[in-house]
């Protein structure tokens, strides 16, 4: 049994508006000749993330961990990667609170996107044992 639609739906609710979000913020904060080559790749993985979230809302489609991943597996990575996302975010905001870039700004959205990604995880995870 994998994560449902609705789950689907909502994560990529979250991908797409992390997306909007984020670039809309990195380009409020710096303009993009300033981004350097990381911000720029930044904002394109940003941006297939976005397009895959909308997609998966418009669809409920996709499959956010393998068919092949058991329960117990799923959990695992999924606290982990919750864990690590969340300390991530937290050293940047923390980090650079007074002097963020762009780069900063798009880090923070794609780790937003993950963290939901793996709040899923535990979601699906619980409900399957």
């Amino acid at each position: 049994m994998a994560e449902t639609a609705g789950e689907r739906k909502v994560v990529g609710a979250v991908w797409t508006l992390a997306a909007i979000l984020g670039i809309a913020s990195a380009f409020l904060i710096q303009p993009v000749a300033e981004w350097g080559g990381f911000g720029i790749v930044l904002a394109v993985l940003l941006a297939l993330l976005g397009a895959t979230g909308l997609w998966m809302l418009a669809t409920g489609r996709g499959r956010i961990y393998g068919s092949s991943t058991s329960v117990k597996s799923q959990r695992i990575l999924a606290v982990i990667g919750l864990i690590g996302s969340s300390l991530l975010i937290l050293t940047y905001l923390l980090g650079d609170w007074a002097s963020w870039t762009a780069s900063d700004v798009l880090s923070i959205s794609i780790w937003v996107a993950l963290g939901a990604m793996f709040i899923d995880g535990l979601v699906s995870s619980r409900r399957r044992s």
